[in-house]
């Protein structure tokens, strides 16, 4: 730890540590360490979580708490109340997408709707997106990055090391000084609504497009629906398997 807060001396900034024990949480306490995070790991575990949160009791430090490893938003907002029971009150949400067994263009699969949901369950909790470990690719850092800012995330937690190749994990996803400065510029913020009459006008005539649209589906699904059921009556007439 006092490499830790040699650093925090120098370059004047807060220090964050991922702790996943209560020996992590008491040693963190002890170097008055400014901010703590749980992992996916932790938070699949509710008996550690509990344990963590025991330890943690009336701390007055900023927490953040990683989404469990599989989409389980039960473990993730459980995680949260067992924080908050112990007092814990500076909680932050980040979402660092779900491990799966099939191999897509992500190292984790960001599954949206889940952060989303705990959006709803808990509007006034901060959410940031870990762009790193979704993508598992430092070429795709940027695009998870910016459909977080558009989700209306609350904030980004990205690896940065000063040279990636010499990283000794996760070499691949992390960029490098210049490479996040350039990401930075070239985020764009969106904003959650807007009083334009003119967008807000042209925004009303593409629903009600949309509106129209919706309906002639219905109908035809409808009709489709129709038509399947005299199939159905007439294989039955004619004691005809279905799977023909």
């Amino acid at each position: 730890m006092k490499w830790l807060q040699g650093v925090r001396e120098i370059y004047r900034t807060p220090v964050c540590v991922e702790v996943a024990t209560t020996a992590h949480v008491e040693e963190s306490l002890k170097h008055d360490i400014d901010a703590l995070w749980l992992g996916a790991r932790t938070t699949s575990n509710p008996i550690i979580m509990q344990e963590i949160a025991n330890s943690l009791q009336g701390v007055d430090k900023p927490i953040f708490v990683k989404n469990p490893i599989n989409p389980d938003i039960g473990l993730w907002v459980g995680a949260f109340e067992r924080l908050n029971n112990s007092g814990v009150t500076k909680l932050s949400a980040i979402h660092r997408g779900f491990s799966t067994y099939n191999k897509n263009m992500h190292r984790n699969d960001p599954i949206w709707e889940m952060p989303m949901e705990l959006k709803r369950i808990l509007p006034r909790l901060p959410l940031l997106c870990d762009p790193s470990h979704i993508s598992g690719n430092r070429e795709m850092v940027f695009s998870v990055s910016q459909n977080a800012l558009d989700f209306l995330f609350d904030g980004l937690m990205v690896e940065v090391h000063v040279d990636p190749k010499k990283a000794f994990t996760d070499r691949e996803q992390q960029l490098g000084p210049r490479q996040l400065r350039d990401m930075l510029n070239k985020l764009t913020l969106k904003k959650n609504s807007i009083n334009k009459p003119s967008y807000l006008t042209q925004i009303e005539i593409l629903r009600e497009e949309i509106d129209k649209c919706d309906k002639h589906l219905l109908d035809t699904l409808a009709k489709r629906s129709g038509i399947s059921k005299k199939i159905g009556a007439l294989k039955s007439k004619n004691k005809i398997s279905i799977s023909t």
